[in-house]
């Protein structure tokens, strides 16, 4: 059999399936699980990275692991913009979620694991939360 791509690693064949001619780059096959293992010795300053870059910008998106927090990061245009933190909690324009989901850079829209949402400018009948199936914005 010839490779898929640039680089194929092998193990078993995964059947009548090939690699899409824009994604042969690097072609892992099995005829189970397939996976990838980024390993490093962990702790401060051994972080995880899958980059993307073109000839603006060798460094215009990425997806980081922190050993040291256990946390993940997503980034666009340099800049970092989703976390997962080791909690499993996660902020989009927030690198410090403080619920299950944390929107905005202090957290002005917070959705926690019973789906409560805590917000600025909304209300709940009794309560400063509410629930999604009862909430309404006020101008």
């Amino acid at each position: 059999d010839a490779p898929d791509g640039t680089l194929h690693s092998h193990s078993a064949t995964a059947g009548s399936v090939s690699a899409a001619s824009w994604a042969d780059d690097l072609v892992i096959e099995n005829n189970a699980d397939v996976g990838i293992s980024l390993l490093s010795p962990g702790g401060a300053g051994n972080e995880g990275w899958i980059a993307f870059g073109d000839p603006n910008d060798n460094y215009a998106g990425s997806i980081y692991y922190d050993h040291a927090n256990d946390a993940f990061s997503f980034r666009t245009n340099g800049g970092e913009r989703v976390w997962i933190d080791s909690s499993g909690q996660l902020g989009i324009g927030n690198q410090s979620p403080a619920a299950m989901l944390s929107v905005g850079s202090s957290s002005q829209f917070q959705v926690d694991s019973s789906g409560i949402i805590q917000s600025e400018g909304y209300h709940q009948e009794h309560q400063s939360q509410y629930q999604l199936s009862h909430w309404w914005y006020q101008y």
